[in-house]
């Protein structure tokens, strides 16, 4: 394990991640929109991705602080998910997820 002072500064860009997933029939749910556990996952690596690379080690998710679906994501879509690592005073550190989720036909 690497001590304190081995450790050198990260820019936010050299922890950035941005993950790509196409929703399939399996990903959805009995509204035919592709369930929210699903996306939630999609976030959740795309975080865990950008707390790895910042960290450069293994990281975990402790909390979502929140989460909000604005409207449904469609089979066949493609869901793109940008993470990066932001530096926190009170925790550590800590991953943001950009505010919305774009979405393109496949």
């Amino acid at each position: 394990m690497r001590t304190m002072s081995e450790l050198t500064p990260k820019t936010v860009a050299e922890s950035r991640v941005e993950l790509t997933q196409l929703m399939e029939a399996t990903d959805v749910n009995i509204a035919g929109s592709v369930h929210g556990g699903v996306v939630m996952r999609l976030v959740d690596t795309a975080a865990g991705l950008a707390a790895i690379r910042h960290a450069a080690g293994l990281a975990v998710t402790v909390a979502i602080d929140e989460l909000s679906f604005l409207e449904p994501v469609h089979i066949l879509r493609n869901v793109h998910r940008p993470a990066e690592a932001l530096p926190s005073p009170e925790r550590g550190g800590s991953a943001r997820k950009h505010p919305a989720l774009r979405r393109t036909i496949w």
